[in-house]
């Protein structure tokens, strides 16, 4: 299994939405069926810059 690890910084305005947003944004370019992603949001923020990591699992 090839596990890939994506961090994405992203400055936003209004905390409402993120997560769907967040999701569409890291998990768009991957096949759909062949990959198990799970998205991690951490609770530390920065001002307007939050931190998200997203795991995707690839299945051969």
């Amino acid at each position: 299994m090839d596990e890939l690890l994506v961090l994405v910084y992203i400055y936003i305005r209004s905390n409402t939405g993120i997560c769907s947003i967040g999701a569409s944004v890291m998990f768009t370019h991957f096949p759909a069926g062949r990959y198990t992603s799970r998205l991690f949001i951490s609770a530390e923020r920065t001002g307007a810059t939050m931190l998200m990591c997203g795991k995707v699992t690839h299945r051969a």
